[in-house]
């Protein structure tokens, strides 16, 4: 029983927990180099995510990034699914 405390005891007290991504999800990175950077969501590879990301002057880039250094910034749309 005191496992199943520290391991409820990490969970952040929100509703809005999630353990999947969405393809199309919009994503800001909060950690690493590209910090404050933003993309969507290609793949979801527990505990990494492949997502593309448009810097100036490149073409769309697919980046593999843990998990931790992502936050989703909003729910896909329907056009936003069909990259």
């Amino acid at each position: 029983m005191r496992k199943r405390h520290q391991r409820e005891a990490k969970l952040p007290n929100s509703p809005l927990v999630r353990t999947v991504l969405l393809v199309g999800e919009r994503i800001i990175v909060t950690g690493g180099p590209l910090e404050g950077s933003e993309g969507f969501v290609v793949e979801d590879r527990s505990p990494r995510v492949v997502f593309s990301i448009s810097l100036a002057r490149q073409p769309k880039l697919m980046i593999e990034i843990d998990r931790d250094w992502i936050t989703p910034v909003s729910i896909p749309t329907q056009s936003a699914i069909c990259l």
